[in-house]
């Protein structure tokens, strides 16, 4: 199956108040073909694009398939892809997916983020 560049992945959605534990966030492959999300980042600020980066082997799946959540509970050394190295905070803040070059892909930003309750985009 053919791989694509994952320039098209977007950020989803987003629970920044989570009563029941870490907050997270969504990527979604709106493509045909999974994409290599491998040496892209993430970050909750724009001046430090890459704050956290995908490991070697970190894919992303297509059609039905296309989301992939991730843990935003602040472990400096997270134990897996699927866990990010900081926090979202709930009063204001802002989710940056970047490129291998951190070259901004994609962002969004929120503000009072109610308990328990997700924001999305698609």
């Amino acid at each position: 199956m053919p791989v694509d560049l994952a320039r098209g992945v977007k950020i989803n959605e987003w629970l920044a108040d989570n009563s029941a534990g870490d907050d997270w966030l969504e990527l979604f492959n709106p493509g045909l073909h999974p994409v290599d999300l491998t040496g892209y980042h993430l970050s909750d600020d724009p001046s430090l694009p890459l704050m956290y980066t995908f490991p070697p082997y970190s894919f992303l799946g297509a059609k039905p398939s296309a989301w992939f959540r991730l843990t935003a509970g602040g472990n400096l050394n997270p134990p897996d892809a699927s866990q990010l190295n900081f926090k979202l905070k709930k009063k204001s803040d802002e989710i940056v997916f970047s490129s291998p070059s951190g070259d901004p892909l994609d962002a969004v930003g929120f503000k009072d983020q109610a308990t328990d309750i997700s924001e999305r985009r698609f």
